[in-house]
């Protein structure tokens, strides 16, 4: 199975009824292996880390604790879809080619299906994670009337945690007001 086909079914595993809260992130990671939706995730699990040590820190510290073992993090992504939470990528893969309005297209036309579906509503909450989402998909996002919140959060990795875990509570105190 390809690679690309492989990360849309682990993301679909986790595709919840209703989404009440949607993020966006860049791309998957380049080392395939890292997907934010695979259950068996051995290092550099940045970006899952770093949701759910918000979300739910002290499975987080166990998990990290007890070296990762797969059965923790599919009962973690089961509580994150039970929740109606559920994350996309702008982009399909890590390999990032030009012409962005593509992609940007792409996922307002999946954002869209999930609206049409009644998986989710134009006023469910929309976090956009890295700069360059948010740059990408706030303003069209907000143009057609949906519930993007205005902060940029940057990606948990490379020395930015704490301030990933900083915005990404501010965020959320957003969504509950």
């Amino acid at each position: 199975m390809e690679t690309s086909e492989k990360i849309k079914n682990a993301r679909l595993k986790y595709l919840p009824e209703k989404i009440s809260m949607l993020f966006i992130a860049e791309a998957p990671p380049a080392a395939v292996d890292r997907f934010f939706y695979y259950e068996c995730v051995e290092k550099h699990d940045w970006l899952f880390l770093g949701i759910q040590k918000v979300f739910e820190p002290e499975k987080a510290d166990i998990y990290l604790n007890s070296h990762r073992p797969p059965f923790l993090k599919k009962e973690m992504l089961e509580n994150f879809k039970r929740k109606g939470r559920f994350l996309l990528d702008l982009y399909p893969t890590a390999e990032i080619i030009k012409g962005l309005s593509l992609y940007v297209g792409n996922c307002i036309g999946t954002i869209e299906q999930y609206v049409a579906e009644g998986r989710m509503s134009k006023d469910t909450p929309i976090i956009l994670i890295k700069s360059t989402v948010y740059d990408s998909l706030y303003y069209p996002l907000r143009n057609k009337g949906y519930n993007v919140i205005d902060e940029r959060i940057p990606f948990p990795s490379s020395g930015q945690q704490k301030r990933f875990a900083e915005s990404f509570r501010r965020v959320l105190k957003k969504c509950q007001s």
